[in-house]
Protein backbone atom coordinates (compact mmCIF):
# COMPACT_ATOMS: atom_id res chain seq x y z
CA UNK A 1 0.00 0.00 0.00
CA UNK A 2 1.34 3.43 -1.14
CA UNK A 3 0.67 7.01 -0.37
CA UNK A 4 2.77 9.19 -2.49
CA UNK A 5 1.80 10.03 -5.96
CA UNK A 6 5.38 10.18 -7.09
CA UNK A 7 5.54 6.58 -5.79
CA UNK A 8 2.75 5.58 -7.87
CA UNK A 9 3.95 7.20 -11.38
CA UNK A 10 7.38 5.83 -10.76
CA UNK A 11 6.13 2.54 -10.18
CA UNK A 12 3.59 2.87 -13.60
CA UNK A 13 6.69 4.25 -15.33
CA UNK A 14 9.36 1.40 -14.32
CA UNK A 15 6.71 -1.62 -14.94
CA UNK A 16 6.23 0.13 -18.95
CA UNK A 17 10.11 -0.51 -18.57
CA UNK A 18 9.66 -3.69 -17.55
CA UNK A 19 7.49 -5.01 -19.80
CA UNK A 20 9.28 -2.97 -22.70
CA UNK A 21 12.44 -5.00 -22.00
CA UNK A 22 10.87 -8.42 -21.73
CA UNK A 23 9.58 -7.58 -25.01
CA UNK A 24 13.16 -7.15 -26.07
CA UNK A 25 14.43 -9.81 -24.27
CA UNK A 26 11.55 -12.01 -26.13
CA UNK A 27 12.56 -10.45 -29.18
CA UNK A 28 16.20 -11.45 -29.76
CA UNK A 29 15.87 -14.95 -28.20
CA UNK A 30 16.37 -14.31 -24.36
CA UNK A 31 13.33 -16.61 -23.34
CA UNK A 32 14.08 -16.64 -19.68
CA UNK A 33 14.88 -13.25 -19.38
CA UNK A 34 11.55 -12.34 -20.64
CA UNK A 35 9.90 -15.25 -18.53
CA UNK A 36 11.85 -14.33 -15.61
CA UNK A 37 10.48 -10.70 -15.77
CA UNK A 38 6.66 -11.50 -16.93
CA UNK A 39 6.14 -14.37 -14.46
CA UNK A 40 8.45 -12.87 -11.54
CA UNK A 41 9.77 -9.51 -11.23
CA UNK A 42 6.56 -7.51 -12.72
CA UNK A 43 3.79 -9.10 -10.55
CA UNK A 44 5.97 -8.81 -7.50
CA UNK A 45 6.41 -4.67 -8.24
CA UNK A 46 2.40 -4.97 -8.93
CA UNK A 47 1.52 -6.89 -5.67
CA UNK A 48 3.74 -4.52 -3.59
CA UNK A 49 4.46 -6.76 -0.95
CA UNK A 50 6.76 -5.72 2.08
CA UNK A 51 9.51 -9.19 2.91
CA UNK A 52 10.27 -9.16 6.64
CA UNK A 53 13.01 -11.19 6.55
CA UNK A 54 14.43 -13.25 9.63
CA UNK A 55 18.17 -14.12 9.48
CA UNK A 56 20.11 -15.27 12.29
CA UNK A 57 22.44 -18.50 12.88
CA UNK A 58 20.80 -21.76 13.33
CA UNK A 59 19.53 -23.00 16.30
CA UNK A 60 18.74 -19.42 17.86
CA UNK A 61 14.64 -18.94 17.61
CA UNK A 62 14.40 -17.50 14.29
CA UNK A 63 11.32 -19.41 13.78
CA UNK A 64 10.41 -18.86 17.64
CA UNK A 65 10.84 -15.10 16.82
CA UNK A 66 8.18 -15.27 14.11
CA UNK A 67 6.20 -17.55 15.79
CA UNK A 68 5.92 -14.46 18.35
CA UNK A 69 4.53 -12.07 15.78
CA UNK A 70 2.41 -14.41 14.53
CA UNK A 71 0.55 -15.11 18.12
CA UNK A 72 0.62 -18.89 17.61
CA UNK A 73 3.36 -21.86 17.02
CA UNK A 74 2.63 -21.67 13.39
CA UNK A 75 6.26 -22.99 12.37
CA UNK A 76 8.17 -25.79 13.76
CA UNK A 77 10.14 -24.90 16.61
CA UNK A 78 11.88 -26.70 19.75
CA UNK A 79 15.21 -28.28 20.48
CA UNK A 80 15.12 -31.13 17.08
CA UNK A 81 13.39 -28.91 14.49
CA UNK A 82 16.03 -26.97 12.62
CA UNK A 83 14.85 -25.30 9.79
CA UNK A 84 15.97 -26.38 6.81
CA UNK A 85 13.82 -24.93 4.37
CA UNK A 86 12.53 -21.27 3.76
CA UNK A 87 9.18 -20.39 4.85
CA UNK A 88 7.00 -17.58 3.34
CA UNK A 89 4.25 -16.60 5.91
CA UNK A 90 1.42 -14.90 4.14
CA UNK A 91 -2.25 -13.52 5.76
CA UNK A 92 -4.96 -16.28 4.68
CA UNK A 93 -8.25 -16.24 5.94
CA UNK A 94 -7.74 -19.96 7.70
CA UNK A 95 -4.27 -21.54 8.26
CA UNK A 96 -2.88 -23.53 4.91
CA UNK A 97 0.41 -24.59 3.40
CA UNK A 98 1.91 -25.64 0.02
CA UNK A 99 5.23 -26.68 -0.82
CA UNK A 100 7.49 -25.19 -3.84
CA UNK A 101 9.38 -27.98 -4.78
CA UNK A 102 12.87 -27.75 -6.48
CA UNK A 103 11.32 -29.93 -9.56
CA UNK A 104 9.26 -26.71 -10.15
CA UNK A 105 5.95 -28.78 -8.99
CA UNK A 106 3.81 -27.37 -5.75
CA UNK A 107 2.53 -29.69 -3.24
CA UNK A 108 -0.77 -28.83 -0.85
CA UNK A 109 0.54 -29.38 1.78
CA UNK A 110 -1.25 -29.74 5.93
CA UNK A 111 0.23 -26.50 7.81
CA UNK A 112 0.45 -29.30 11.02
CA UNK A 113 2.74 -31.31 8.83
CA UNK A 114 5.20 -29.01 8.05
CA UNK A 115 7.84 -30.89 10.36
CA UNK A 116 8.42 -33.06 7.44
CA UNK A 117 8.64 -30.45 4.36
CA UNK A 118 10.72 -27.65 6.44
CA UNK A 119 13.54 -29.07 9.39
CA UNK A 120 16.83 -31.34 8.75
CA UNK A 121 15.39 -33.89 10.31
CA UNK A 122 11.76 -33.98 7.72
CA UNK A 123 11.85 -36.59 5.25
CA UNK A 124 10.95 -34.23 2.52
CA UNK A 125 12.83 -31.06 3.06
CA UNK A 126 15.61 -31.71 0.57
CA UNK A 127 12.70 -31.67 -1.87
CA UNK A 128 11.77 -28.07 -1.20
CA UNK A 129 12.54 -24.60 -2.46
CA UNK A 130 10.27 -22.88 -0.32
CA UNK A 131 7.04 -23.53 2.08
CA UNK A 132 4.54 -21.05 1.86
CA UNK A 133 1.97 -20.63 4.48
CA UNK A 134 -1.07 -19.20 4.96
CA UNK A 135 -2.25 -17.85 8.66
CA UNK A 136 -5.06 -15.55 9.71
CA UNK A 137 -2.79 -13.15 11.72
CA UNK A 138 -2.86 -9.24 12.31
CA UNK A 139 0.51 -8.71 11.33
CA UNK A 140 0.11 -10.42 8.16
CA UNK A 141 -2.87 -8.53 6.64
CA UNK A 142 -1.53 -5.74 4.93
CA UNK A 143 0.56 -7.77 2.25
CA UNK A 144 3.16 -8.34 4.89
CA UNK A 145 5.27 -11.77 4.30
CA UNK A 146 7.78 -12.87 7.09
CA UNK A 147 10.06 -15.10 5.75
CA UNK A 148 11.83 -17.43 7.98
CA UNK A 149 15.21 -18.89 6.78
CA UNK A 150 17.64 -21.45 7.62
CA UNK A 151 20.55 -20.13 10.16
CA UNK A 152 23.34 -18.92 8.81
CA UNK A 153 26.28 -21.30 8.69
CA UNK A 154 24.29 -24.29 8.94
CA UNK A 155 26.32 -27.31 7.36
CA UNK A 156 23.22 -29.10 6.45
Amino acid sequence: MSFLPEHHAAKAALLVELRRLADVAGSVGLKTLRADLLETRIPKLEDERFHLVVLGEFNHGKSTFVNALLGADVLPTGITPTTAAINHVIWSETPRARAVLEAGNEVTLDPRALTEWVTVEGKRAAEVRFVEVGYPASILEDKVTLVDTPGVNDLN
